[in-house]
């Protein structure tokens, strides 16, 4: 057993919820980020050795309390495709990685882990996701590829800065690390 805390975001999330159930398995601690609305609720499930703080919106919150006495982050939130343009939902994803990032960084976390959504293969119609193709880490929906390799400051893939810190970036059908040395 372990006694590491994780940071987990969107835990209401369908592959939140997965990421969590393991690391309580394996003996993780786990704090989970959702909006207030549904924290009250949340809180009356009463799982042992998972927690839950409001963060209502990743992009722009400050994760301060969040983030104390966190171990490690696995960034799992994400706007999802067609509830707003294109665009925005680009914006959004990107923008609350690196806030979530940054924030880490500056608390002194070391290790995260960022998961992609689903919508980074899926061209803005939504039309190939009912089309029973299978999608890989070479697919992406060609707004959100060159719209983020043009801005290669965005990218969390290019994001760590900082001596000593290590990132995995989960996309659909890939799993890459980036660690640099201490």
């Amino acid at each position: 057993m372990t006694s590491q805390l994780i940071l987990v975001t969107g835990v209401t999330g369908f592959i939140a919820g997965h990421v969590v159930e393991q690391l309580l398995r394996t003996g993780y601690r786990v704090r989970g980020t959702a909006r207030s609305a549904k924290v009250a609720l949340l809180q009356k499930t009463n799982v042992s050795n998972l927690e839950y703080v409001a963060i209502d919106d990743v992009a722009v919150s400050d994760f301060t309390e969040a983030l104390k006495g966190v171990d490690a982050v696995v960034h799992v939130a994400s706007p999802l495709p067609g509830k707003a343009s294109v665009e925005e939902t680009i914006k959004t994803a990107i923008e609350g990685s690196l806030n979530v990032l940054r924030q880490a960084e500056k608390a002194g976390i070391k290790k995260f882990v960022v998961t992609s959504s689903f919508g980074s293969v899926l061209e803005s119609s939504l039309k190939a996701s009912f089309a029973g193709l299978n999608f890989t880490d070479s697919d992406w929906a060609p707004t959100a590829h060159e719209d983020v390799l043009a801005n290669s400051d965005l990218r969390a893939w290019a994001w760590p800065e900082s001596p000593g810190l290590g990132l995995a970036w989960r996309g659909p059908g890939s799993l890459k690390t980036q660690a640099q040395p201490a």
